[in-house]
C-alpha cells in the first residue's frame, strides 16, 4: 500500500560520529585510584598528566566502550587523556627485599591494685556494707 503523502518527514540526528559513539556505548561508572589509574575488565589505564580538568584520587570517572571495541575515559563531558597498561610490566618488589616478621601485638595484663595500696584507703566514693544495704560514711553526706 502506498503512502498518501510521499514527502520525507524524518528530522535530522544533529549528532556527529563521535557522539553518536558515545551514545550507543557501554558505559560503566569507575573511581580513579590514587596513582591515577583506572581497572576496567582485567585492563588497567593510567591517566596522563596534564587534563582538561583537575582530577584527585578517588574522583568518579565514566569508561565507555564504543561498538568498534575504543575504549574512552570521560569526566563531566571532557574525554581524559589516558594509555593503557600492559600489567605484566608493573614494577613489583625484587626478591632480594625481605620483608620483616610482624610482631604479635603485646595484650597487657590487667592489674588490680594490692589490698593495702594507698588507693584502696582513698576515703571519698567507699561504700561500707552492712546488713545488705548500702550505707555510705558521715563525711560524704552532707549535714
Amino acid at each position: 500500500m502506498p503512502p498518501k503523502n510521499s514527502t520525507d518527514v524524518h528530522r535530522e540526528v544533529g549528532k556527529t560520529k563521535a557522539e553518536l559513539d558515545a551514545i550507543f556505548s557501554f558505559q560503566e561508572e569507575r573511581v580513579l585510584c590514587n596513582d591515577y589509574t583506572i581497572h576496567w575488565k582485567t585492563r588497567l589505564f593510567q591517566i596522563k598528566e596534564h587534563q582538561p580538568y583537575f582530577l584527585l584520587p578517588r574522583t568518579k570517572v565514566t569508561v565507555e566502550e564504543w561498538l568498534n571495541g575504543k575504549i574512552k575515559i570521560r569526566h563531566k563531558g571532557k574525554y581524559l587523556k589516558m594509555h593503557e597498561i600492559d600489567p605484566q610490566k608493573i614494577r613489583k618488589p625484587s626478591a632480594a627485599t625481605k620483608l620483616l616478621p610482624v610482631k604479635p601485638p603485646v595484650v597487657k595484663k590487667l592489674t588490680v591494685p594490692a589490698a593495702n595500696h594507698p588507693w584502696r584507703n582513698y576515703p571519698y566514693g567507699k561504700q561500707q556494707y552492712s546488713s545488705g544495704k548500702t550505707t555510705y560514711r558521715r563525711e560524704l553526706v552532707p549535714a
